[in-house]
Parts: C-alpha cells; structure tokens; sequence
C-alpha cells in the first residue's frame, strides 16, 4: 500500500537531516539516486540545490570522493609496506605505458572494446535492477516501521542494511532470494535473465578468442 506521500511526490526541502543523510548514503558506495532515495528526497531538488549552493556542492563532492581517497591511502600504505602484488596493481593502473599489460596478452582490441561495451550496458541493466528493488525495500521499510509493532523492528534494520549494500552486492542478494524462493516480489527476474545472459555471451566470446 502506498501512502500519501509516495502518491504525491517526494519532498524537496533538503534540510540539515537531508544533507547528513545524503553524506552516508555516498559514504557508503551509493549513487546520486539511490543517494536520494534513501535520503527521502527527489532527485531534481538534489540538482537543484547542487545549483544554487556551492557549499553544499562540496560539501557532496567531499562525500562522494571519500571511498576512492580512502582507498588511494590503503594502496599507497599497502605499497610503502612492501606489498608487492599490490605494489604491481599500481604500477600496471598509474604507469601503464611502462608497466601494463601488453596488447599480446590473448585479447585483441576488438574484444576489448566489446567487454567494454557489454560491461557498460551490465552496469546500466544492475542500476535498473536495483532502482526497482530499493524501491519496494523503500515501501516494505516504511511499512514496517508504521505498524509500530516491537516484531518488525528487527526487520527494519535488515531492510536499512539491504539498503546499503552495492549494486554488486544487491545483486548477488536479490539472485540468491529469488532462487531460494522462486518468488519475484519486486519483478527484476527478467531483468537478472538480460544481465545473465550479457554477462554469459562476453565469457563465451573471450574463451573462443582463446582456443581460436
């Protein structure tokens, strides 16, 4: 059942809650939209302020930059102490024209650019995936936590934490329910079948480039 608010709209005052909710959210991996949704607000107000407010502006760069500067310093600490195979990830990544992967490594640049192209359309079906299933997260979540009984708190929190996990992460989630319990609650099935058979025809083509 959907509630007022959900049938009107949602709403576009980004107050001192908002903001701190919007940080989380891309502390923790999320997009712009999934940033919003979560954050309970829409995602034109989100431009919208973005325009108009060049605080909060970086204020939403620093939060949205955090994991790779995060991450930049594990590598840099990783290398610094001596971990080789990381030590050779950096160099293949930040010096490739010395030290990257030659062209003669058994994939041509035609398949290359094909995984490339195959990888881009994968993440795009992911984001459509999980868009539809955080949404009916969104509605399970909102549900429970109106019923005010002390039972559905638990599932509260696994809802909050199911919201949180990645793309990647939802994904192996949702795949994983739904062959359990071979119910699609939040119709992705057919959905997961494209991703599945994107992600199969790119494994296919590359081991015939191999044997061929």
């Amino acid at each position: 059942m959907v509630n007022k608010q959900m049938r009107t709209g949602r709403p576009t005052v980004i107050n001192a809650s908002v903001v701190s909710k919007l940080m989380e959210a891309f502390q923790s991996g999320f997009n712009v939209r999934e940033a919003c949704w979560q954050s309970g607000i829409s995602h034109e107000a989100y431009y919208q302020r973005l325009r108009n407010d060049d605080k909060f502006a970086d204020i939403m760069a620093q939060a949205q930059n955090q994991i790779t500067m995060k991450s930049k310093k594990l590598v840099a600490h990783a290398v610094t102490n001596g971990d080789l195979s990381i030590a050779k990830w950096w160099l293949e990544h930040k010096a490739s024209k010395e030290f990257g992967k030659s062209q003669d490594d058994g994939v041509s640049e035609e398949l290359r650019s094909l995984q490339a192209i195959i990888g881009e359309v994968v993440d795009s079906v992911e984001e459509i995936i999980c868009q539809r299933y955080r949404r009916y997260l969104f509605v399970q979540r909102e549900q429970k936590e109106s019923s005010n009984l002390r039972s559905d708190q638990p599932a509260v929190i696994r809802l909050d934490k199911l919201l949180k996990l990645s793309n990647t992460k939802l994904v192996e989630y949702i795949e994983l329910e739904i062959s359990a319990t071979k119910v699609d609650k939040s119709g992705v099935w057919g959905l997961l079948q494209q991703r599945q058979s994107l992600v199969s025809d790119m494994q296919l083509r590359a081991k015939a480039e191999a044997i061929g």
